[in-house]
């Protein structure tokens, strides 16, 4: 079974940033209970080293989670949940598409993934790149991202959805990087984040 989570968070007065992550069960079918707990962790695995530099304006507003044919349509939702995602500094965010960058190798060649966080702190930006510290951070959830969790006799394997490979693309275990240079956060497609 292909899933895809969709996080959709306020950015306060700036407007809405989304993400979306793709597993594969492989041949598991698990339940919603199983599903729901492990999509809770992921998320809150890689949300979590995050939220210390992200602005208390960036709140979550949903997240979905549905079944997904190898090409990325639809074919149901599963359930929603609430991962804790909301930022916790009280330093002014940075202006307008301005992201954090994660990067994540798979098992075939130039095909990646990325997720890019919007909500960063003003102060965490010095000479236009991102501080030490806050590249840690990036470099905890960008392993988090890249980690296949196991639960209920299930594995639940991260990737991407790739068109060139005609489907789902597992990530590598050792290809996940966390990117100094701020990126930007935008939507290449309507209902597609990055």
């Amino acid at each position: 079974m292909l899933i895809r989570t969709t996080v959709t968070l306020n950015r306060g007065n700036q407007g809405v940033a989304m993400n979306t992550f793709c597993h594969t069960t492989g041949a598991g079918s698990p339940t919603w209970a199983v599903t729901s707990a492990v999509l809770l962790v992921y998320l809150n695995n890689i949300y979590s080293p995050l939220r210390s530099v992200m602005n208390v304006g960036m709140t979550l507003i949903s997240c979905t989670v549905e079944s997904i044919n190898p090409n990325g349509t639809v074919i149901g939702a599963l359930g929603s949940i609430a991962p804790t995602v909301n930022g916790l500094s009280n330093t002014d965010m940075n202006s307008g598409p301005t992201s954090m960058t994660i990067g994540a190798k798979t098992v075939v060649p130039r095909v990646r993934g990325n997720k890019r966080f919007a909500g960063a702190n003003q102060d965490v930006i010095v000479g236009q790149l991102f501080q030490n510290p806050t590249v840690v951070l990036l470099a905890q959830a960008a392993a988090a991202f890249i980690t296949p969790y196991v639960s209920g006799g299930v594995t639940f394997t991260p990737g991407v959805i790739s068109v060139k490979e005609g489907g789902f693309v597992p990530f590598s275990l050792s290809g996940a990087v966390a990117k100094n240079i701020p990126g930007t956060q935008v939507t290449r497609k309507p209902g597609r984040g990055i």
